[in-house]
Protein backbone atom coordinates (compact mmCIF):
# COMPACT_ATOMS: atom_id res chain seq x y z
CA UNK A 1 0.00 0.00 0.00
CA UNK A 2 1.09 3.92 -1.07
CA UNK A 3 2.27 4.66 2.53
CA UNK A 4 2.01 8.35 1.71
CA UNK A 5 -1.44 8.11 0.31
CA UNK A 6 -2.64 6.62 3.62
CA UNK A 7 -0.39 10.01 5.06
CA UNK A 8 -2.10 12.53 3.31
CA UNK A 9 -5.54 10.85 3.66
CA UNK A 10 -5.18 11.63 7.42
CA UNK A 11 -3.84 14.80 7.25
CA UNK A 12 -7.02 15.74 5.25
CA UNK A 13 -9.61 13.69 7.52
CA UNK A 14 -7.39 15.42 10.31
CA UNK A 15 -8.41 19.26 8.80
CA UNK A 16 -12.02 18.18 7.49
CA UNK A 17 -14.92 20.11 9.05
CA UNK A 18 -17.02 18.05 11.24
CA UNK A 19 -20.68 18.23 12.07
CA UNK A 20 -22.14 16.40 15.21
CA UNK A 21 -25.56 17.55 14.51
CA UNK A 22 -27.24 14.33 13.48
CA UNK A 23 -26.29 13.32 17.49
CA UNK A 24 -29.03 15.71 19.35
CA UNK A 25 -27.59 16.91 22.33
CA UNK A 26 -29.92 15.81 25.25
CA UNK A 27 -30.43 19.78 26.04
CA UNK A 28 -33.17 20.26 23.23
CA UNK A 29 -34.76 17.04 24.73
CA UNK A 30 -34.67 17.44 27.97
CA UNK A 31 -35.21 20.57 30.63
CA UNK A 32 -32.60 22.57 31.73
CA UNK A 33 -32.07 21.11 35.07
CA UNK A 34 -31.59 17.58 33.96
CA UNK A 35 -28.74 18.98 30.96
CA UNK A 36 -27.68 21.26 34.30
CA UNK A 37 -26.98 17.71 36.41
CA UNK A 38 -25.23 16.47 33.02
CA UNK A 39 -22.70 19.62 32.74
CA UNK A 40 -21.64 18.99 36.70
CA UNK A 41 -21.26 15.20 35.75
CA UNK A 42 -18.98 16.38 33.40
CA UNK A 43 -17.20 18.35 35.41
CA UNK A 44 -16.82 15.94 38.02
CA UNK A 45 -15.35 13.87 35.30
CA UNK A 46 -13.17 16.19 34.16
CA UNK A 47 -11.46 16.97 37.30
CA UNK A 48 -10.77 12.85 37.81
CA UNK A 49 -8.85 13.07 34.60
CA UNK A 50 -4.90 13.84 33.31
CA UNK A 51 -4.39 17.42 33.54
CA UNK A 52 -3.90 17.46 29.78
CA UNK A 53 -7.60 16.02 29.63
CA UNK A 54 -9.06 17.86 32.51
CA UNK A 55 -8.27 21.41 31.47
CA UNK A 56 -9.21 20.94 27.94
CA UNK A 57 -12.66 19.07 29.10
CA UNK A 58 -12.93 22.26 31.24
CA UNK A 59 -12.13 24.81 28.73
CA UNK A 60 -14.50 23.05 26.22
CA UNK A 61 -17.66 23.21 29.14
CA UNK A 62 -16.75 27.00 29.65
CA UNK A 63 -16.50 27.47 26.09
CA UNK A 64 -19.84 25.99 24.83
CA UNK A 65 -22.35 25.52 27.50
CA UNK A 66 -25.43 28.12 27.78
CA UNK A 67 -26.47 26.57 31.29
CA UNK A 68 -23.18 27.68 32.89
CA UNK A 69 -23.14 31.72 34.50
CA UNK A 70 -21.03 33.98 33.72
CA UNK A 71 -19.39 33.85 36.83
CA UNK A 72 -19.36 29.86 37.11
CA UNK A 73 -17.60 29.75 33.26
CA UNK A 74 -14.83 32.09 35.35
CA UNK A 75 -14.40 29.96 37.49
CA UNK A 76 -13.88 26.72 35.46
CA UNK A 77 -11.94 28.53 33.18
CA UNK A 78 -9.56 29.28 35.97
CA UNK A 79 -9.46 26.03 37.07
CA UNK A 80 -8.48 24.90 33.92
CA UNK A 81 -5.80 27.40 33.92
CA UNK A 82 -4.65 25.50 36.73
CA UNK A 83 -4.58 22.56 35.56
CA UNK A 84 -2.72 23.43 32.35
CA UNK A 85 0.16 24.35 34.49
CA UNK A 86 0.64 20.40 35.51
CA UNK A 87 0.75 18.70 32.01
CA UNK A 88 3.40 16.74 30.56
CA UNK A 89 4.41 18.76 28.01
CA UNK A 90 5.34 22.81 28.94
CA UNK A 91 5.33 24.06 25.26
CA UNK A 92 4.13 23.22 21.95
CA UNK A 93 6.83 21.55 18.94
CA UNK A 94 6.82 21.18 15.42
CA UNK A 95 8.72 18.48 13.04
CA UNK A 96 11.36 20.56 11.46
CA UNK A 97 11.52 18.07 8.39
CA UNK A 98 10.26 19.02 4.69
CA UNK A 99 9.33 15.51 3.48
CA UNK A 100 5.29 14.47 4.30
CA UNK A 101 7.20 11.23 4.56
CA UNK A 102 8.68 12.19 7.98
CA UNK A 103 5.28 12.17 9.43
CA UNK A 104 5.55 8.73 9.53
CA UNK A 105 7.84 8.29 12.32
CA UNK A 106 7.98 8.70 16.14
CA UNK A 107 8.77 12.51 15.94
CA UNK A 108 6.02 12.97 13.08
CA UNK A 109 3.29 11.09 15.36
CA UNK A 110 4.51 13.37 18.05
CA UNK A 111 4.35 16.85 15.78
CA UNK A 112 1.07 16.11 14.77
CA UNK A 113 -0.02 15.27 18.50
CA UNK A 114 1.60 18.49 19.43
CA UNK A 115 -1.30 19.94 16.93
CA UNK A 116 -4.18 19.43 19.21
CA UNK A 117 -2.95 22.46 21.40
CA UNK A 118 -2.52 20.37 24.50
CA UNK A 119 0.52 21.46 25.71
CA UNK A 120 0.82 23.94 28.92
CA UNK A 121 1.12 27.13 27.18
CA UNK A 122 -0.99 26.74 24.29
CA UNK A 123 -3.82 25.26 27.43
CA UNK A 124 -2.97 28.55 29.43
CA UNK A 125 -3.44 31.03 27.11
CA UNK A 126 -6.52 29.26 25.43
CA UNK A 127 -7.70 29.62 29.03
CA UNK A 128 -7.07 33.67 29.08
CA UNK A 129 -8.56 33.96 25.45
CA UNK A 130 -11.55 32.28 27.25
CA UNK A 131 -11.25 34.77 30.09
CA UNK A 132 -10.82 37.50 27.76
CA UNK A 133 -14.97 37.42 26.88
CA UNK A 134 -16.18 36.73 30.57
CA UNK A 135 -13.48 39.40 32.59
CA UNK A 136 -10.77 41.20 30.87
CA UNK A 137 -9.05 42.21 33.99
CA UNK A 138 -8.73 39.01 35.08
CA UNK A 139 -7.47 37.36 31.65
CA UNK A 140 -4.16 40.48 32.24
CA UNK A 141 -4.16 38.92 35.82
CA UNK A 142 -3.97 35.53 34.82
CA UNK A 143 -1.68 36.19 32.21
CA UNK A 144 0.81 38.16 33.93
CA UNK A 145 1.22 34.46 35.92
CA UNK A 146 2.93 32.90 33.26
CA UNK A 147 6.31 32.54 32.99
CA UNK A 148 7.58 30.80 29.64
CA UNK A 149 9.80 28.05 30.34
CA UNK A 150 13.50 28.49 30.07
CA UNK A 151 14.67 25.79 27.59
CA UNK A 152 18.11 25.28 25.58
CA UNK A 153 17.79 26.13 21.75
CA UNK A 154 17.42 22.26 19.85
CA UNK A 155 20.79 21.39 18.45
CA UNK A 156 21.16 19.43 14.77
CA UNK A 157 20.50 16.23 16.37
CA UNK A 158 17.28 17.04 17.32
CA UNK A 159 14.11 17.28 14.85
CA UNK A 160 11.73 19.13 16.88
CA UNK A 161 11.40 22.85 17.35
CA UNK A 162 9.34 24.95 19.68
CA UNK A 163 6.38 26.93 19.34
CA UNK A 164 5.31 30.15 21.16
CA UNK A 165 3.06 31.28 19.13
CA UNK A 166 0.09 30.45 21.68
CA UNK A 167 1.76 33.02 23.80
CA UNK A 168 2.78 35.63 21.48
CA UNK A 169 -0.95 35.59 19.89
CA UNK A 170 -2.73 35.46 23.30
CA UNK A 171 -0.47 38.89 24.09
CA UNK A 172 -2.03 40.72 21.08
CA UNK A 173 -5.28 39.89 22.04
CA UNK A 174 -4.77 41.16 25.21
CA UNK A 175 -2.85 44.06 23.88
CA UNK A 176 -6.02 45.00 21.27
CA UNK A 177 -8.64 43.90 23.75
CA UNK A 178 -8.41 44.12 27.62
CA UNK A 179 -7.03 47.56 28.18
CA UNK A 180 -9.48 50.38 28.65
CA UNK A 181 -9.81 53.76 26.83
CA UNK A 182 -8.27 55.68 30.03
CA UNK A 183 -5.45 53.04 29.68
CA UNK A 184 -4.88 53.47 26.14
CA UNK A 185 -4.51 57.25 26.00
CA UNK A 186 -1.69 56.34 28.77
CA UNK A 187 0.04 54.27 26.29
CA UNK A 188 -0.69 51.38 28.82
CA UNK A 189 -1.19 49.08 25.90
CA UNK A 190 2.05 49.93 24.38
CA UNK A 191 3.92 50.18 27.03
CA UNK A 192 2.64 45.98 27.47
CA UNK A 193 3.93 45.41 24.07
CA UNK A 194 6.87 46.98 24.19
CA UNK A 195 7.68 44.95 27.82
CA UNK A 196 7.22 42.05 25.93
CA UNK A 197 8.79 42.28 22.70
CA UNK A 198 12.00 43.40 24.74
CA UNK A 199 11.49 39.74 26.38
CA UNK A 200 11.45 37.42 23.19
CA UNK A 201 14.24 35.14 22.95
CA UNK A 202 13.17 32.55 19.93
CA UNK A 203 13.03 33.22 16.13
CA UNK A 204 9.54 31.81 16.04
CA UNK A 205 8.18 34.94 18.63
CA UNK A 206 9.58 37.61 16.10
CA UNK A 207 7.25 36.15 13.48
CA UNK A 208 4.20 36.09 15.62
CA UNK A 209 5.18 39.46 17.12
CA UNK A 210 5.68 41.19 13.63
CA UNK A 211 2.30 40.75 12.52
CA UNK A 212 0.87 41.77 15.95
CA UNK A 213 2.58 45.13 15.44
CA UNK A 214 1.05 45.48 12.03
CA UNK A 215 -2.69 44.45 13.26
CA UNK A 216 -2.57 47.09 15.65
CA UNK A 217 -4.31 49.95 16.20
CA UNK A 218 -1.16 52.58 16.77
CA UNK A 219 -0.10 56.07 15.66
CA UNK A 220 2.60 56.88 14.00
CA UNK A 221 4.89 57.45 16.78
CA UNK A 222 3.66 54.38 18.87
CA UNK A 223 4.34 52.10 15.40
CA UNK A 224 7.71 53.47 15.73
CA UNK A 225 8.19 52.70 19.16
CA UNK A 226 6.85 48.93 18.36
CA UNK A 227 9.23 48.72 15.65
CA UNK A 228 12.40 50.05 17.24
CA UNK A 229 11.64 47.54 19.96
CA UNK A 230 11.00 44.89 17.42
CA UNK A 231 14.33 46.03 15.77
CA UNK A 232 16.60 45.44 18.97
CA UNK A 233 14.59 41.96 19.76
CA UNK A 234 16.47 40.54 16.79
CA UNK A 235 19.61 41.76 17.22
CA UNK A 236 19.35 39.80 20.41
CA UNK A 237 17.79 36.29 19.33
CA UNK A 238 20.28 33.03 19.32
CA UNK A 239 18.12 30.10 19.34
CA UNK A 240 20.55 28.30 16.72
CA UNK A 241 20.66 26.99 13.53
CA UNK A 242 17.44 24.29 13.72
CA UNK A 243 14.83 26.67 15.04
CA UNK A 244 16.21 29.81 12.63
CA UNK A 245 15.71 27.90 9.61
CA UNK A 246 12.55 26.41 10.47
CA UNK A 247 10.97 29.49 10.96
CA UNK A 248 12.85 31.90 8.43
CA UNK A 249 9.84 31.46 5.92
CA UNK A 250 7.32 33.44 8.30
CA UNK A 251 9.48 35.50 9.51
CA UNK A 252 10.95 37.00 6.57
CA UNK A 253 6.91 37.15 4.99
CA UNK A 254 6.11 38.74 8.40
CA UNK A 255 8.85 41.20 7.99
CA UNK A 256 8.28 42.04 4.37
CA UNK A 257 4.54 42.85 5.06
CA UNK A 258 5.79 44.89 8.27
CA UNK A 259 8.13 46.87 6.45
CA UNK A 260 5.43 47.26 3.32
CA UNK A 261 3.28 48.87 5.79
CA UNK A 262 5.83 51.17 7.54
CA UNK A 263 5.77 52.41 4.13
CA UNK A 264 2.43 52.92 4.06
CA UNK A 265 2.35 54.87 7.77
CA UNK A 266 5.67 56.77 6.47
CA UNK A 267 8.17 55.40 8.97
CA UNK A 268 11.53 54.82 8.38
CA UNK A 269 12.72 50.98 7.37
CA UNK A 270 16.16 51.71 7.91
CA UNK A 271 17.02 50.43 11.16
CA UNK A 272 14.30 47.50 10.78
CA UNK A 273 16.05 46.16 7.53
CA UNK A 274 19.05 46.58 8.79
CA UNK A 275 18.75 44.44 12.03
CA UNK A 276 16.95 41.83 9.72
CA UNK A 277 20.36 41.81 8.13
CA UNK A 278 22.28 41.63 10.97
CA UNK A 279 19.99 38.45 12.32
CA UNK A 280 20.93 36.30 8.84
CA UNK A 281 24.31 36.53 8.91
CA UNK A 282 24.17 36.33 12.78
CA UNK A 283 22.90 32.68 11.93
CA UNK A 284 24.57 32.02 8.15
CA UNK A 285 27.76 32.20 9.73
CA UNK A 286 27.54 30.23 12.88
CA UNK A 287 26.85 26.72 13.31
CA UNK A 288 24.58 25.35 11.13
CA UNK A 289 22.66 21.78 10.05
CA UNK A 290 24.27 19.65 7.35
CA UNK A 291 20.36 19.35 6.16
CA UNK A 292 19.45 23.21 6.14
CA UNK A 293 22.68 24.33 4.58
CA UNK A 294 21.38 23.28 1.25
CA UNK A 295 17.56 23.81 2.11
CA UNK A 296 16.19 25.94 -1.14
CA UNK A 297 13.38 27.46 1.40
CA UNK A 298 16.29 29.37 2.94
CA UNK A 299 18.26 30.32 0.20
CA UNK A 300 15.19 31.62 -1.49
CA UNK A 301 14.80 33.48 1.41
CA UNK A 302 18.46 35.21 1.22
CA UNK A 303 17.37 35.76 -2.66
CA UNK A 304 14.40 37.18 -2.21
CA UNK A 305 16.47 39.90 0.86
CA UNK A 306 19.05 40.74 -1.89
CA UNK A 307 16.71 41.32 -4.56
CA UNK A 308 13.59 43.30 -2.97
CA UNK A 309 13.91 43.62 0.88
CA UNK A 310 16.89 45.25 1.57
CA UNK A 311 15.87 48.05 -1.13
CA UNK A 312 12.48 48.66 0.44
CA UNK A 313 13.84 51.31 2.48
CA UNK A 314 13.49 53.81 -0.25
CA UNK A 315 14.06 56.70 -0.91
CA UNK A 316 16.25 56.40 2.16
CA UNK A 317 19.79 57.09 1.66
CA UNK A 318 21.57 54.32 4.18
CA UNK A 319 21.96 51.02 1.76
CA UNK A 320 21.60 47.81 3.23
CA UNK A 321 24.20 45.57 2.18
CA UNK A 322 23.25 42.30 0.08
CA UNK A 323 24.52 39.06 1.77
CA UNK A 324 26.88 37.37 -0.05
CA UNK A 325 30.86 35.72 0.28
CA UNK A 326 32.03 35.42 3.44
CA UNK A 327 28.51 36.26 5.26
CA UNK A 328 27.53 33.15 3.33
CA UNK A 329 30.18 30.46 4.91
CA UNK A 330 29.27 29.14 7.95
CA UNK A 331 31.27 28.47 11.24
CA UNK A 332 31.04 24.69 10.94
CA UNK A 333 28.56 22.20 9.65
CA UNK A 334 27.34 19.65 12.46
CA UNK A 335 25.71 16.38 11.83
CA UNK A 336 21.81 16.19 11.79
CA UNK A 337 19.74 13.82 13.45
CA UNK A 338 17.75 10.70 12.05
CA UNK A 339 14.06 10.11 12.41
CA UNK A 340 12.99 6.87 13.42
CA UNK A 341 10.65 5.78 10.80
CA UNK A 342 7.81 2.80 11.80
CA UNK A 343 7.11 0.10 8.87
CA UNK A 344 10.05 0.12 7.75
CA UNK A 345 11.72 -3.30 9.05
CA UNK A 346 10.92 -7.02 7.49
CA UNK A 347 8.36 -7.58 9.81
CA UNK A 348 6.26 -4.57 8.95
CA UNK A 349 6.86 -5.03 5.29
CA UNK A 350 5.03 -9.00 6.17
CA UNK A 351 2.37 -7.31 7.55
CA UNK A 352 1.65 -4.63 5.13
CA UNK A 353 1.50 -7.08 2.25
CA UNK A 354 -1.37 -9.05 4.11
CA UNK A 355 -2.89 -5.83 4.55
CA UNK A 356 -2.84 -4.79 0.77
CA UNK A 357 -4.55 -8.66 0.53
CA UNK A 358 -7.03 -7.99 2.77
CA UNK A 359 -9.55 -7.08 -0.35
CA UNK A 360 -8.73 -9.96 -2.49
CA UNK A 361 -10.49 -13.29 -2.70
CA UNK A 362 -10.51 -16.64 -3.59
CA UNK A 363 -7.60 -16.93 -6.17
CA UNK A 364 -6.58 -13.38 -5.70
CA UNK A 365 -9.79 -12.27 -6.49
CA UNK A 366 -11.36 -8.74 -5.84
CA UNK A 367 -13.64 -9.27 -2.85
CA UNK A 368 -16.92 -8.30 -2.83
CA UNK A 369 -18.91 -7.66 0.51
CA UNK A 370 -22.23 -9.19 -1.41
CA UNK A 371 -21.07 -11.96 -2.50
CA UNK A 372 -20.06 -16.11 -0.81
CA UNK A 373 -16.07 -14.34 -0.39
CA UNK A 374 -16.99 -12.40 2.30
CA UNK A 375 -16.65 -15.43 4.98
CA UNK A 376 -13.07 -15.57 3.09
CA UNK A 377 -12.23 -11.88 3.79
CA UNK A 378 -13.52 -12.19 7.57
CA UNK A 379 -10.98 -15.05 7.38
CA UNK A 380 -7.55 -12.81 6.49
CA UNK A 381 -8.66 -10.02 8.36
CA UNK A 382 -8.45 -12.32 11.56
CA UNK A 383 -5.52 -13.26 10.58
CA UNK A 384 -4.07 -10.05 9.85
CA UNK A 385 -5.49 -9.12 13.33
CA UNK A 386 -3.67 -11.95 15.28
CA UNK A 387 -0.31 -11.04 13.49
CA UNK A 388 -0.49 -7.64 14.35
CA UNK A 389 -1.54 -8.69 18.14
CA UNK A 390 1.70 -10.54 18.19
CA UNK A 391 3.64 -8.08 16.62
CA UNK A 392 6.52 -7.38 19.54
CA UNK A 393 8.23 -4.40 20.07
CA UNK A 394 11.64 -4.26 17.88
CA UNK A 395 15.24 -3.09 18.43
CA UNK A 396 15.20 0.10 19.07
CA UNK A 397 11.76 0.63 20.13
CA UNK A 398 9.94 1.84 22.88
CA UNK A 399 6.28 0.34 23.88
CA UNK A 400 4.50 3.57 23.14
CA UNK A 401 6.41 2.65 18.90
CA UNK A 402 4.95 -0.53 19.75
CA UNK A 403 0.56 1.29 19.86
CA UNK A 404 1.75 3.41 17.23
CA UNK A 405 2.28 0.80 14.83
CA UNK A 406 -0.72 -0.68 15.24
CA UNK A 407 -3.38 1.69 15.69
CA UNK A 408 -1.72 3.26 12.73
CA UNK A 409 -2.60 0.21 10.84
CA UNK A 410 -6.24 0.22 12.16
CA UNK A 411 -6.43 3.62 11.78
CA UNK A 412 -5.28 2.69 7.69
CA UNK A 413 -7.82 -0.03 7.77
CA UNK A 414 -10.64 2.38 8.42
CA UNK A 415 -9.73 4.65 5.62
CA UNK A 416 -8.68 2.39 3.11
CA UNK A 417 -10.71 -0.81 3.68
CA UNK A 418 -13.97 0.57 5.07
CA UNK A 419 -16.41 -0.88 2.84
CA UNK A 420 -14.86 -4.77 4.40
CA UNK A 421 -17.05 -6.61 5.76
CA UNK A 422 -15.28 -7.01 9.05
CA UNK A 423 -15.05 -3.49 9.49
CA UNK A 424 -16.83 -2.95 12.47
CA UNK A 425 -14.22 -5.55 14.41
CA UNK A 426 -11.59 -3.00 12.94
CA UNK A 427 -13.25 -0.07 15.02
CA UNK A 428 -14.03 -2.48 17.82
CA UNK A 429 -10.41 -3.39 17.78
CA UNK A 430 -9.03 0.09 17.77
CA UNK A 431 -11.28 0.84 20.99
CA UNK A 432 -9.96 -1.74 22.78
CA UNK A 433 -5.91 -0.77 21.93
CA UNK A 434 -7.42 2.88 22.70
CA UNK A 435 -8.58 1.90 26.22
CA UNK A 436 -5.89 -0.57 27.67
CA UNK A 437 -3.21 1.25 26.43
CA UNK A 438 -0.67 2.79 28.87
CA UNK A 439 0.52 5.86 26.89
CA UNK A 440 -2.70 7.89 27.74
CA UNK A 441 -0.45 8.81 31.13
CA UNK A 442 2.30 8.91 30.21
CA UNK A 443 2.05 10.22 26.14
CA UNK A 444 -1.58 11.62 26.30
CA UNK A 445 -1.31 13.89 23.72
CA UNK A 446 -0.64 11.50 21.39
CA UNK A 447 -3.20 8.70 22.67
CA UNK A 448 -5.64 11.71 22.15
CA UNK A 449 -5.04 12.10 18.44
CA UNK A 450 -5.81 8.86 18.26
CA UNK A 451 -9.40 9.74 20.14
CA UNK A 452 -9.75 12.65 17.75
CA UNK A 453 -9.10 10.48 14.73
CA UNK A 454 -11.68 8.03 15.60
CA UNK A 455 -13.89 10.96 15.90
CA UNK A 456 -13.64 12.61 12.83
CA UNK A 457 -13.65 9.27 11.18
CA UNK A 458 -17.40 8.49 12.80
CA UNK A 459 -19.04 10.36 10.01
CA UNK A 460 -22.06 7.50 9.63
CA UNK A 461 -24.97 8.53 11.81
CA UNK A 462 -25.98 5.09 12.61
CA UNK A 463 -22.61 3.53 13.07
CA UNK A 464 -21.34 6.48 15.09
CA UNK A 465 -24.08 6.18 17.77
CA UNK A 466 -23.38 2.51 18.12
CA UNK A 467 -19.45 3.27 18.37
CA UNK A 468 -19.93 6.36 20.86
CA UNK A 469 -21.76 3.77 22.66
CA UNK A 470 -18.50 1.08 22.78
CA UNK A 471 -16.62 4.26 24.06
CA UNK A 472 -19.13 4.74 27.06
CA UNK A 473 -18.94 1.12 27.75
CA UNK A 474 -15.38 0.87 27.52
CA UNK A 475 -14.77 1.26 31.32
CA UNK A 476 -11.85 3.77 30.07
CA UNK A 477 -12.79 6.93 32.20
CA UNK A 478 -11.03 9.26 29.52
CA UNK A 479 -12.78 7.65 26.46
CA UNK A 480 -16.16 7.79 28.87
CA UNK A 481 -15.21 11.74 29.56
CA UNK A 482 -14.87 12.45 25.42
CA UNK A 483 -18.04 10.67 24.65
CA UNK A 484 -19.94 12.20 26.77
CA UNK A 485 -18.32 15.75 25.78
CA UNK A 486 -19.92 14.67 22.33
CA UNK A 487 -23.11 13.70 23.67
CA UNK A 488 -23.59 16.51 25.41
CA UNK A 489 -21.91 19.37 23.77
CA UNK A 490 -21.87 18.55 20.66
CA UNK A 491 -19.39 20.91 18.46
CA UNK A 492 -20.52 22.78 15.30
CA UNK A 493 -18.63 22.49 11.82
CA UNK A 494 -16.60 25.20 12.95
CA UNK A 495 -14.83 23.64 15.82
Amino acid sequence: MNRMIALLMTVLLWAWPQSYSRIEPQSKKQNDATHRAEIDSLIAQARQSPPEFAAHALLRIAEASEIVSLSEKKEIIEEAFRFAAHVRNPVKQALAAESLEAFSSREGFLAVAFTLDLDALSLRCRAIKAMLKVDRKKARELFDQIQIPKLQPPGCEQLMVYDFSSFYDALMEIAQTAFSPEEMRAQEHINFMEFHIGNIEWSDQLAITAKGIRRMKTSALQLERLVHAFSLAMNRVRDGDRSFSYWLVPLMHEVKELTSFCRSRDISRDELLASLRSYLVRYLTAARCSDTTGSKWVWEQIKSFNDVLRLANHPSRKEVSAIEGDDLKPAKIDPAGKLHYYLKSPKSKSILDKFDKLDAGVDSKPLDEDTKDESYGQIRLTDFLNEMDSWDIEEGETEADGFHKKITLLRDLLLFKRRHPGIDRVIEKYIDLLSRSYIQRSNPIEWFWHVKFLLKYLRDGERRLRILEAMRNSKNPSLYLFTELERILPQSEKK
